[in-house]
């Protein structure tokens, strides 16, 4: 079953017209059957597939799914045909009467394209990058190495040949020279030294007379 036989019919037909009879749809806004037959307007008319897209649609399509929405199957394929024409109009002969991004905001489909419905393909959602979380290196407290200097010489002699010569050593806590008491013997500020007495003398003095 096919559609295209009616083009030859109806591309006479006043442009307004065809617009008019694509815009009255039969089905609410949104309905998966208008979505499934702009996607075969799509394929024959735009993107010119190359075989009766719109044909292959009603070849496939369940009457019980246009009547059970209580929608006779003639007056539904009148509304295929004209809209049909008008696409072949727009698109093939260049009219430009009408764009498939028209028939899709006619029928309430612009949104519902970014979803999956049921009984039609899903449509891709675009992909985002994740961000991946890199390890930040943390720095690591080393500890400090002090040196320790040891004497060249003990006690006015050169050190051993064994004894170790200076070498750097870790130490948490360097050594602190502690100061040690010395007794010192006290040291009287005076001494008293005895003095001999020396024995008086007694001198006889000569008289005059």
């Amino acid at each position: 079953m096919g559609c295209c036989g009616s083009h030859n019919d109806l591309s006479n037909a006043p442009p307004q017209e065809l617009i008019r009879a694509a815009k009255d749809h039969p089905f609410p806004k949104g309905h998966t059957l208008m979505r499934e037959f702009a996607e075969a307007l799509d394929k024959e008319y735009v993107q010119n597939c190359g075989y009766a897209a719109v044909g292959e649609f009603l070849d496939r399509l369940d009457r019980d799914r246009v009547t059970r929405e209580g929608v006779q199957w003639n007056d539904f394929q009148k509304w295929v045909d004209w809209t049909a024409t008008l696409m072949n109009e727009s698109y093939p002969e260049r009219r430009h009467l009408a764009t498939i991004q028209q028939i899709r905001e006619w029928w309430g489909l612009t949104q519902a394209t970014t979803q999956s419905v049921a009984g039609s393909m899903p449509v891709a959602q675009p992909q985002y990058a994740q961000a991946v979380a890199q390890p930040i290196a943390q720095p690591i407290a080393q500890p400090i190495v002090q040196p320790i200097a040891q004497p060249a010489q003990c006690g006015g002699y050169p050190l051993h040949p064994g004894y170790p010569s200076t070498t750097p050593m870790a130490s948490a806590n360097p050594a602190v020279p502690v100061a040690t008491a010395v007794a010192t013997p006290a040291i009287p500020a005076a001494m008293a030294f005895a003095t001999p007495t020396q024995p008086a003398v007694a001198v006889a003095t000569p008289v005059v007379q």
